[in-house]
């Protein structure tokens, strides 16, 4: 909901003590801190999910023995 986002984004600016959008009834808009702020974490971000999609295909390959047991017919 907007109204925990728009809570969530004033705590992250209480607590790094800069403000990171200008909002309005109106508007969204971010400062130039936080424009900065979203492109660095955007590209964490990123790289976080390259890193997940690479462990999770390196998951699906087969490994190892297979043993079947079966009768003879």
């Amino acid at each position: 909901p907007k109204a925990r986002l728009s809570r969530n984004l004033a705590l992250l600016e209480q607590d790094l003590g800069v403000q990171l959008a200008y909002r309005t009834t109106r508007q969204f808009q971010l400062t130039a801190a936080g424009q900065e702020f979203y492109t660095n974490a955007k590209e964490q971000v990123d790289q976080l999910e390259v890193s997940i999609l690479n462990l999770k295909s390196q998951d699906q390959s087969l490994k190892g023995p297979i043993r079947i047991t079966a009768p003879e017919d």
